[in-house]
């Protein structure tokens, strides 16, 4: 594990995985799992008109034999850390870059990038994160049009407003 740590702050990564794997400030857990990369999503009744779930299938789960290449922790002159990491993605025969700068209040900021290797690959459904917050944060706040769906053509009854809705009101 490595842990960067202040009075008011713990951040800490796995570095067997080279994921981070817990975020607290004031001693309150935010995350419930690792944040980790992501590149697939449900698939539309276009997407399996065309076969995209058998096509891109190797997007499902790229992370299959990852290994670490490189994992760096700088301090900065900003009184910022940077941890850098490298891993290959061997079925898709890829390069994930990672770097988290993190702040004395607890700030993180990720970036991320992806490098293709040789191997030629078929679309990338997706290109995000996955983290799973603690089970306290239950509702969600926004302002915008709501609170139920809406699209372009069908936004006549969905008012702009601040919304907060439970979690589970979404699924």
């Amino acid at each position: 594990i490595i842990s960067i740590a202040n009075n008011h702050t713990s951040v800490l990564l796995n570095r067997q995985t080279g994921w981070l794997s817990s975020w607290q400030i004031d001693g309150f857990e935010y995350l419930a799992g690792e944040l980790m990369p992501d590149f697939w999503r449900p698939v539309t009744d276009n997407d399996i008109g065309n076969s995209l779930q058998l096509r891109s299938a190797i997007w499902k789960n790229p992370l299959e034999g990852a290994v670490i290449d490189s994992l760096l922790v700088t301090a900065s002159a900003d009184s910022t850390v940077l941890v850098h990491v490298e891993h290959s993605l061997p079925k898709p025969g890829a390069r994930y870059i990672s770097d988290y700068r993190i702040w004395p209040d607890g700030t993180i900021a990720v970036q991320v990038q992806m490098k293709t290797g040789a191997l030629t690959q078929p679309e990338l459904p997706r290109f995000g994160m996955k983290v799973l917050v603690n089970a306290a944060y239950d509702e969600v706040s926004w302002f915008g049009r709501g609170p139920f769906d809406n699209y372009a053509d069908r936004k006549a009854a969905a008012f702009i407003d601040r919304y907060t809705l439970k979690a589970a009101d979404f699924f």
